[in-house]
């Protein structure tokens, strides 16, 4: 398995920051929304190249929060705007991220 880009990771949650600064806040639990996320994007990252393996552990992540796709773009658009809900986001992303990770390399 390649490491993974930190860098990368970086960006993109720097881009997200950026683009959706403005928007409103989030109805759903930042932890919750910070779980998925991190456990799709680990997914990704696992999967890299493989588009039907990342897309079947997407559903079941999302089915695993009960979340639809739409609520988690939607959230994903608002939390960067509430200063505290993304600091939470971010703690918890990434550890679960780092959690997933060290799993992974054992």
């Amino acid at each position: 398995m390649k490491p993974v880009n930190v860098n990368k990771v970086l960006a993109f949650s720097t881009v997200l920051f950026l683009l959706f600064a403005c928007s409103g806040k989030s109805n759903l639990p930042t932890e919750k929304i910070a779980r998925a996320y991190a456990e799709i994007t680990f997914n990704e990252e696992l999967y890299r190249g493989k588009p039907d393996s990342i897309e079947a552990h997407k559903k079941a992540v999302l089915k695993k929060y009960g979340l639809k796709e739409s609520e988690l773009a939607k959230t994903m658009e608002k939390i960067p705007a509430d200063k505290k809900a993304w600091n939470e986001f971010f703690k918890v992303a990434n550890f679960v991220l780092d959690s997933l990770r060290k799993t992974a390399h054992r």
